[in-house]
């Protein structure tokens, strides 16, 4: 598949480069309207380029030849687009696969240490048969389940040690930011729930929930660890103190949303920069308003200070990035040189440099000390999210849109690494505290763990239902945090020596479900069968599915397998024709002609034929022509029973 999609976009592309090569010699309006189609159309704007090239030829129909290569390339451009976007849907089912997988597997761990054999083995056998094959927690589970009573030692668990680690499940929508607290036994998560929440991180308990305001992209532990600020209503900014929970001071002075927050080194001070154009210093003893840094009306997507305190960087949508000093709040420079906003600013370890990151593809590397551009670094295609300096200063990660992020080496200036593996943006980069790994964030809805010194993938962190929108390490290395749009934070244990790591996930099915496994009783409960229709995701309603047709396919008692066929083509409906996998079309016909059979069987022959025709409203296109015939050959036989 991904030779074939190679060889469309080669020929096409190099096709339209031949056309365009042309064009410096294109006098005519005709010919220019030729070229903007060849234009557009490496631009990726199919339905302009067709446009044009149909007006070119309707100018000129000497042209008509070229005009109908330009079209052909489109077609096989938009094909190479396809296959490769029908490629990566492929790869984003299978990572939620392994994800409800996973999640399962999980659970079944958990009874089996309760010494639940029975309810463990059937939670691992429905993942295993019904959700991931292959899935290897899955698998693992099964085999402890099976093997259960040989294990002599279950009391101490010795031989049944988890991998997992930590989920912090709790907000109620998307979580936007999740960090250690400085000693590593806590950590903070803002969610678009409009809170901030602690969590232990040793039991993955909620110790505190923080009221914040609408979507709180704030999260920050102070560097002693006894407080934390998130967004309040109104672009405040609210500090809270961890030990009681109690709300400390309100930061009041900005207008509208803020869009950075974080405390000084030394814990004194907090800087935060929003959509009103400004930074402003406060005085966390105080809670007063010590500076207002203003550079322009551009919103002030980033602020920080420098390691020693002394100087705060800030980089706004007006393209520049601009430093102050925090004693006078004068502006020491302003480094100009992007082309468009300026996402992020940071300091160097040692505050003699700062790197910027841009919408305009690239990061800069700037001197402190004369507001001198060192070097700009150029590779992405799409913009940089994220750009940061190594712990000892060599070298600098950065984050894209183009679902990658690259290493430069500061010394010689140049791209040392590409670190691709992502299927969408990267929304988080971050080194761990030893410089040795990178762990990257996506919205594909994964993390991955990077080597450095080869740039090999050492694991991807496959779990989270929905993007990926942090990701950091521990202060000592050996865990990895992540938060993500499906509403958890999840912890992830790191062995230095060969790479183990598992999550445990949302929460699909409820502790109910889980406590009482039953899954057939449960389903046949109209209210828990509704809320699990709204809540889950089409791969675990899939599975659903699968699991209730093989329990109708064993069933002849006419009036339970009406209800059960009707659950699983709501699935089965919901995955195929609301959610668009168009794949598990031909299963569905298979249902409705097996419940036809069934009906049939039972001399039900006006709703036999009823279901025939649902398969045939299915199959309306050429390449089912086959399958439209048999099912003609059914509502035939059935209309012959019927008349008999």
């Amino acid at each position: 598949m991904k030779i074939i999609t190679l060889v469309f976009l080669m020929f096409s592309v190099c096709g339209l480069v031949a056309q365009s090569s042309r064009c410096k010699d294109m006098p005519t309006e005709c010919e220019r309207m030729l070229c903007e189609g060849n234009r557009l159309a490496m631009d990726k704007k199919f339905q302009k380029a067709i446009y044009k090239y149909t007006a070119a030829k309707t100018c000129d129909e000497q042209m008509t030849l070229r005009v109908n290569d330009g079209i052909l390339n489109v077609y096989k451009l938009i094909e190479g687009e396809r296959i490769r976007a029908d490629k990566q849907t492929k790869i984003a089912q299978q990572q939620t696969r392994t994800a409800l997988a996973n999640d399962l597997a999980y659970k079944a761990q958990n009874l089996l240490d309760e010494g639940d054999r029975t309810k463990a083995f059937q939670l691992a056998a429905f993942a295993h048969r019904y959700i991931d094959y292959d899935n290897h927690q899955a698998t693992r589970v099964l085999h402890n389940a099976y093997y259960y009573n040989d294990h002599p030692n279950r009391q101490d668990n010795s031989n049944l040690q988890k991998s997992w680690n930590r989920n912090f499940i709790g907000h109620s929508k998307g979580v936007n930011a999740a960090n250690f607290s400085p000693d590593g036994q806590y950590v903070i998560t803002g969610s678009a729930d409009s809170t901030a929440k602690l969590w232990e991180v040793s039991t993955g308990k909620e110790i505190r929930t923080f009221q914040g305001y609408r979507v709180a992209h704030v999260a920050n532990f102070s560097s002693d660890g006894q407080y934390i600020i998130t967004q309040g209503p109104g672009g405040n900014v609210l500090l809270y103190e961890i030990s009681t929970g109690n709300l400390i001071r309100v930061f009041q002075g900005h207008r509208g949303a803020i869009n950075s927050a974080n405390f000084s080194p030394d814990g004194q001070h907090i800087i935060t920069g929003g959509w009103d154009g400004n930074a402003n210093l406060w005085e966390v003893s105080t809670g007063n308003l010590i500076r207002t840094f203003r550079g322009s009306n551009s919103a002030v997507n980033s602020a920080n200070f420098s390691p020693d305190g002394q100087y705060i960087i800030t980089g706004s949508a007006d393209n520049t990035a601009k430093l102050w000093e925090v004693s006078t709040g004068n502006l020491i420079r302003t480094f100009q040189g992007h082309s468009y906003q300026v996402t992020a600013a940071n300091f160097s370890p040692d505050g003699q440099y700062i790197i910027t990151g841009s919408a305009d593809y690239t990061a800069k590397l700037w001197e402190v000390s004369t507001g001198k551009e060192i070097h700009s670094f150029q590779g992405h295609s799409y913009d940089v999210t994220s750009a940061k300096f190594s712990p000892d200063g060599q070298y600098i990660i950065t984050g894209s849109v183009d679902h990658t992020a690259k290493l430069w080496e500061i010394r010689r200036r140049k791209e040392i690494r590409s670190f691709q593996g992502h299927t969408r943006t990267i929304t988080a980069v971050n080194f761990s505290p030893d410089g040795q790994h990178i762990i990257t964030g996506s919205w594909d809805g994964t993390a991955k763990l990077w080597k450095v010194n080869t740039g090999k993938e050492i694991h991807s962190f496959q779990g989270h239902s929905n993007d990926v929108t942090a990701a950091n390490f521990s202060p000592d290395g050996q865990y990895i945090i992540t938060g993500s749009a499906d509403r958890t934070a999840k912890r992830w244990i790191i062995d230095n020596n060969k790479l183990i790591t598992a999550p445990h996930f949302l929460s699909h099915f409820t502790p109910e479900d889980i406590k009482v496994f039953n899954l057939f009783e449960i389903l046949l409960q109209i209210k828990q069968w509704e809320a699990f229709l709204k809540k889950s995701d089409p791969q675990q309603i899939l599975a659903m599915g699968r699991y209730l047709h093989e329990q109708v396919e064993n069933n002849n008692n006419p009036d339970l397998f009406k209800g059960l066929y009707n659950q699983v083509v709501q699935c089965y409906q919901i995955v195929v024709i609301n959610s668009g996998y168009s794949i598990y079309q031909d299963e569905l016909v298979k249902i409705y002609q097996e419940w036809s059979e069934k009906l049939t069987k039972n001399d039900q022959i006006a709703e036999a034929k009823q279901k025939l025709i649902l398969a045939q409203e299915l199959l309306q296109s050429p390449e089912h022509s086959v399958q439209l015939e048999i099912i003609q050959q059914q509502l035939q036989q059935n209309e012959k029973i019927k008349n008999k």
